[in-house]
């Protein structure tokens, strides 16, 4: 019998012990582990100890130097990638103009091929009929 009630004993601290509960249906939570949703180093700690906080309090301030530098460092990617692309856009205006001076020098050679051939055939003629100049 006093096993029986032992065991029923331990039974009831068990289940009174794992599972919280009050008589007026309200818990409360003295201690909370809070995690911030950031990493970083905390900055200021507004919250006192032993004190009430409600929702919506400040509970820290996390240290922003960390996030400023990431966001100056990518800055400066981006103007880094923009001259980047200014000086391919620079490198394709002279490519442009290099072609555009070699179309115009090969203009030139097949003006002076087609004025050869011209010259070749007339002086080609002129040596067929015997006409020329003495």
């Amino acid at each position: 019998m006093v096993a029986l009630a032992g065991l029923l004993g331990w039974g009831m601290w068990d289940v009174y012990m794992g599972a919280p509960w009050t008589r007026d249906a309200t818990v409360r939570a003295y201690v909370v582990k809070i995690a911030p949703e950031v990493a970083g180093r905390i900055a200021e700690l507004p919250v006192a100890d032993n004190k009430y906080v409600h929702k919506g309090d400040l509970l820290m301030m996390i240290d922003q130097t960390n996030y400023k530098d990431a966001v100056s460092r990518a800055e400066a990617a981006v103007q880094q990638e923009k001259a980047s692309v200014q000086n391919v856009d620079a490198q394709i205006a002279v490519q442009e103009a290099q072609i555009s001076a070699s179309q115009a020098r090969l203009d030139e050679e097949q003006a002076r091929l087609v004025f050869a051939q011209q010259q070749a055939s007339r002086y080609g003629t002129l040596a067929r009929e015997g006409s020329g100049t003495l």
